[in-house]
């Protein structure tokens, strides 16, 4: 009978307490914004000390229906209830709600509510393995929101998230007013692209913060629309978005919110300004069903969706046999701009030059890769690159396909674009998974081989004398980081002493301007009438040159003493017959040196 009156008893004061209840929501996440999924929470009622309550604690109830219901006597009555709530599980993104009693009308007077949240975590390597994250907070009111107490939570991974610093050299394309606060930025995602990596910033040349955030990608076979997901780190950001597919179909339907910067056969180049940091998921639509592949590309400021140029490639003779090479060859660019290269390479059986392609340009501009992927297997394959503080001039831009398969003359588009700025400041920067490039390591002391190159060829006969004799030339600018650098100089040809009976001495060398190097000198020779005799050196400059400098090479020759009257000789601008036809050659790289 004892027992059947105090089940009466809490059920008649279930009521009356629930009336004097705050709804406490929440989400449970670590510092990298990762949910505690999973984890056991429990609340007790505490002193402000922190101390448990002792004895029985109360609530003030003031109806009098409920006090004379429960058998509390009249209003204002004292309720008892349990000081201890949980533990109970909360969910796979981290929130749970739950009933407390206010604090401001609980007996003991000077209580609050001890939070504790415990999660059995990932252990290492990957993992922090098991983490408590706690709060003592007062509750009070109708509804109340606790998640603010439990947003730095300790972290439960040991991948990298949020700032990166030593954004290492930095620069971003253009000026206007300063960039907003820096996000966080994560490393933490269900899939990345292959060859990309969690770093920081973009290193880049002047020393700014970069304007290229991050960047998503997406491929769908045999579909009239794709869509990409992705979001900025700040939000006073520009979203590009660049799509192309296998049937070279124009888009019949604006993305939601973009406007159009180019949107031919063989390009699409979308712009939308945003103005906070939320995910946006903007889908083309196509009028006949293909194979697709788009890159969503999010840099600071407000890019103009009108392009202050572009210009289309043409194919152009490589530098290595074989190679299949296109050439973008604009007006004179901004060092305020940015520029945008994207690629639609044709389909290659069996292969995919997006992962082969390699671009640079005759100023040492520095190319960021920001995405690249096929659109479907062995289908054609796009890709993306961004200068984010071009030099200034007139550039001639080169992809070299590194294959041997697909033409590639017409594959690529530059488009030079304003509006661009660097999207946080100080000397951190938000981490993302983004392409490794040669401005990582260069930042870091690694010297990336070579750093710039130039080839040509003789393509026609040039008679050396008696005085000095200009045979090749070749231009190349160097990098405008890497260096300190020495130019690596290979030249090989032939002299063709037609009708003459001994050879004269005669020496080749190469000048910069102010220094001659790399020399070939020979002596006299018997040798029959008309034989051709080879002109082959290498070596390194001995002098270094500093970043961004534009220096012209120039191959010399000259007849240093004759014999019976010979004073000049035919340099071969082709192998003699029964060989390869190889051309004559002038070969320039720079790489970093001290």
């Amino acid at each position: 009978m004892r027992k059947f009156a105090l089940l009466v008893l809490l059920a008649c004061s279930a009521p009356a307490a629930r009336a004097q209840l705050t709804t406490v929501s929440g989400t449970v996440t670590d510092t990298s914004a990762i949910p505690y999924a999973g984890a056991q929470i429990k609340m007790q009622l505490v002193t402000t000390a922190g101390s448990p309550v002792t004895g029985q604690p109360t609530v003030t109830v003031n109806s009098q229906a409920q006090c004379v219901s429960g058998g509390f006597g009249s209003a204002p009555c004292q309720v008892p209830f349990q000081g201890t709530v949980g533990p109970f599980g909360i969910s796979s993104s981290g929130s749970f709600t739950v009933n407390l009693q206010d604090n401001t009308q609980v007996t003991p007077a000077s209580t609050q509510w001890l939070f504790t949240v415990n999660s059995t975590g990932t252990p290492p390597p990957l993992g922090t393995g098991p983490q408590v994250c706690t709060a003592q907070l007062t509750i009070s009111g109708a509804s109340q929101s606790v998640s603010g107490s439990f947003s730095t939570c300790p972290a439960l991974t040991l991948l990298v998230s949020g700032t990166v610093g030593g954004g290492g050299g930095g620069g971003g394309g253009g000026g206007g007013t300063a960039p907003p606060t820096q996000a966080g930025g994560n490393c933490l995602a269900p899939a990345v692209s292959p060859g990309q990596v969690c770093a920081g910033p973009v290193p880049t040349t002047s020393g700014a913060p970069p304007t290229f955030e991050t960047a998503f990608i997406n491929s769908i076979p045999s579909s009239t629309t794709i869509s990409v997901q992705g979001a900025p780190f700040v939000n006073a950001s520009s979203a590009l978005l660049y799509s192309m597919n296998d049937l070279a179909g124009v888009a019949s339907v604006t993305p939601a919110g973009f406007s159009t910067i180019d949107n031919t056969a063989n390009f699409q180049l979308y712009k939308k300004t945003l103005t906070s940091t939320a995910t946006i998921t903007p889908t083309i639509t196509l009028p006949s069903a293909t194979n697709q592949f788009a890159n969503l590309i999010f840099v600071g400021g407000n890019i103009n969706a009108t392009p202050v140029q572009t210009a289309t490639s043409s194919q152009v003779t490589c530098a290595t046999a074989l190679d299949n090479c296109a050439a973008i060859t604009p007006g004179a660019v901004s060092a305020s701009n940015i520029l945008v290269v994207a690629a639609d390479f044709a389909s290659v059986s069996g292969g995919n030059v997006s992962l082969t392609a390699t671009i640079s340009d005759s100023l040492g501009n520095a190319y960021v890769k920001v995405g690249s992927g096929t659109t479907a297997l062995n289908g054609k394959s796009g890709e993306v690159w961004i200068v984010q503080n071009p030099v200034a001039g007139t550039p001639v831009i080169t992809i070299d396909g590194n294959e041997t398969t697909a033409l590639i003359g017409g594959c690529c588009r530059m488009y030079e674009l304003s509006g661009a700025t660097s999207y946080y400041t100080g000397a951190t920067g938000p981490a993302g998974f983004r392409y490794l490039t040669p401005q990582d390591l260069r930042s870091a002391g690694i010297t990336a081989g070579v750093l710039a190159f130039a080839h040509t060829t003789l393509n026609s006969n040039v008679t050396v004398t008696g005085s000095a004799t200009n045979v090749l030339t070749v231009t190349l600018q160097t990098p405008v980081q890497g260096c300190p650098c020495r130019a690596d100089i290979r030249y090989s040809g032939w002299a063709n002493f037609a009708a003459v009976t001994n050879e004269p001495d005669f020496d080749f060398w190469v000048n910069d301007g102010t220094n001659n190097m790399v020399p070939f000198t020979s002596g006299q020779s018997n040798a029959s009438t008309g034989a051709t005799t080879s002109v082959s050196a290498s070596g390194y400059s001995p002098v270094t040159y500093a970043g961004g400098t534009s220096v012209t090479f120039t191959l010399k020759g000259v007849v240093s003493s004759t014999n019976a009257g010979t004073i000049q000789f035919s340099y071969q601008s082709a192998q003699p017959t029964g060989g390869s036809g190889a051309k004559a050659y002038l070969d320039v790289a720079f790489v970093s040196s001290n």
